[in-house]
């Protein structure tokens, strides 16, 4: 009996640890269990509030590049338009980042010269630059991230961001930068009161753009507005054309005439280094009426013929100097436009077409010349029907060029072949922009801007029907439509950025319509003048920044 009840004793015991046992992995079990969830639940808000946060970015890549004029804000007001915004489950803070919008007013250029595949990029100072984001050197659009402004001067990049193409540039080129830098903070439930919060940063690639014409007026846009920039003592005369390479690098040309000073004499030559425009001495008297540059090694700009040896006129520059360079060519016509390709990609011109006064190469004819990158030379093939003045001239390609002129006459070079498509008007046109949008070669998109009609500037839109739809291989005539407003006045320019971002500049018009800039947001051309009160006629517009992806180095911000 002792022996059972000491059994019995044991047995308890026993019982007891094994039920303290099993107690405890539940509770450690149970617990686990908990843990794990809430984990799960953790990591779910976290990332939910970077979704979110990457959302508040989104908001600002709209608001600061929406084609709609009407919508978009400036760097200044990204907080005040961005703040506790709900989005799913939370709500974002987008916040302009101090120091922004970065803009390139201090002029920096590269300390050596960049090949095509380089992937780090040497200047000669980094102040006022963004710690990350995107420059623009020549028209390349090139990101960075992870440098410190005014002590880095080499940093790592990515090459041909948003549709550009990496190319080489050369000792001294002008660095440009304009962005916007924005964090934005994503919270679940709300960003005041977070249980998750994630914050995310990256800097927004921002518009800028020069109009020029008679006064002499020069016009900047950054990107929500119009404003009168001043200009150099002597440059007094009509300036009629503007290439941009970048925020740091743009080139304007213009009349000859009495009242210049120092290099503000001949025919004018400015060019705008992010912080003011100088005059660049011109080597001949003549008035200037087009030009393109390719990079800050090579341009080119064409003109009025003059004497001998100024027949045509074509000036070269090569980095330092403007020089004549016409082939030998005896031709006496003015040439009105020019427009150059590097089809290598090495920062100088090896295709290019000038256009001016009519029978400069056959009779009855058009005056079309070829660069071919060593001399230039009228192009078998030219229509006897294209015997009219051609005003403007633009390459898609080395197989893909138009050219326009009077009489509502359009020239197109497809393949090796010149013909004369139909544009169904008799008037003037005075300039073409084309758009390649799926990089074929092949324009597929594009307007061309002429003389008044019926009350309206007249503006055909190639391929894509006025109200929008299929295509038509067609110039369609959009003058009489809705989306032309009723300005009675002769439209001298048009741009470009993509699709659903063009302007048209032209002769002043009635009140309020002076002068006349045009903006096309993929729906409608609206007057956009900033409420400016200038009298003169604009002939030529300009406008760079970002295609189709603003966004450049994002990164997360730990706090």
């Amino acid at each position: 009996m002792i022996n059972g009840k000491k059994q019995k004793g044991v047995s308890l015991i026993a019982a007891v640890f094994i039920i303290v046992i099993l107690g405890f992995m539940g509770v450690m079990f149970v617990s686990l269990i908990t843990t794990s969830s809430l984990t799960s639940v953790n990591d779910l808000l976290s990332a939910q509030a970077l979704y979110v946060a990457e959302g508040g970015l989104e908001n600002a890549v709209t608001l600061l590049n929406t084609s709609t004029l009407a919508n978009r804000i400036t760097c200044a007001n990204v907080t005040a338009n961005l703040t506790a915004k709900s989005l799913g489950q939370g709500q974002f803070t987008a916040t302009a980042d101090v120091g922004s919008p970065f803009y390139s007013s201090a002029p920096t250029t590269l300390n050596g010269a960049i090949t095509s595949a380089a992937t780090t990029v040497t200047v000669f100072s980094t102040i006022g630059f963004a710690v990350s984001g995107r420059i623009m050197i020549d028209r390349e659009l090139i990101d960075y991230s992870g440098i410190t402004p005014g002590t880095t001067t080499t940093f790592s990049v990515l090459r041909g961001r948003d549709g550009t193409t990496a190319a080489a540039h050369a000792n001294g080129a002008p660095v440009g930068q304009y962005q916007c830098s924005v964090s934005s903070a994503g919270g679940i439930p709300t960003v005041a009161s977070p249980t998750a919060e994630r914050t995310v940063q990256e800097g927004i690639q921002l518009q800028e753009g020069w109009a020029v014409g008679a006064g002499p007026t020069m016009l900047r846009w950054n990107g929500t507005a119009w404003s009168s920039v001043a200009l150099p003592a002597g440059a007094n005369q009509t300036l009629n054309s503007v290439s941009i390479l970048s925020y740091a690098d743009a080139w304007v040309v213009g009349n000859n005439g009495g009242g210049g000073a120092g290099l503000c004499t001949n025919g004018r030559i400015l060019r705008w280094n992010g912080s003011s425009w100088a005059c660049v001495s011109s080597p001949i008297n003549q008035i200037l009426r087009s030009v393109f540059m390719i990079s800050s090694q090579d341009g080119w700009a064409v003109g009025n013929a003059g004497g001998a040896g100024l027949r045509p006129v074509i000036l070269q520059w090569n980095g330092n100097t403007w020089n004549l360079n016409n082939s030998g060519l005896v031709i006496n016509q003015d040439l009105y436009g020019v427009y150059m390709l590097d089809t290598n990609n090495d920062g100088i011109a090896d295709d290019g077409l000038a256009v001016g006064t009519r029978r400069g190469c056959i009779n009855p004819g058009p005056t079309i010349l070829r660069w071919n990158g060593a001399a230039w030379s009228c192009p078998a093939g030219l229509p006897a029907a294209a015997d009219v003045n051609l005003n403007a001239v633009i390459m898609a390609s080395s197989t893909d060029a138009w050219a326009v002129g009077a009489g509502g006459m359009i020239v197109r070079l497809s393949g090796a072949a010149w013909s004369t498509p139909a544009s169904g008007v008799a008037v003037a046109l005075n300039s073409v922009f084309m758009l390649d949008t799926n990089g074929d070669g092949v324009a597929d998109d594009g307007w061309i801007v002429g003389a008044a009609a019926g009350g309206k500037p007249t503006m055909l839109r190639w391929n894509i029907p006025c109200a929008g739809g299929v295509g038509t291989n067609t110039w369609n005539n959009c003058t009489a439509t809705a989306i032309v407003p009723a300005i009675n006045v002769a439209l001298n320019g048009v741009y470009c950025v993509y699709d659903n971002d063009c302007w048209a500049v032209g002769n002043a018009g009635g009140v309020g319509q002076r002068p006349v800039s045009l903006h096309w947001d993929g729906t409608t051309w609206i007057l956009n003048n900033s409420a400016l009160i200038i009298n003169q006629p604009l002939q030529e517009v300009y406008v760079i920044g970002p295609m189709k992806r603003p966004q450049a180095a994002w990164k997360e911000q730990f706090q």
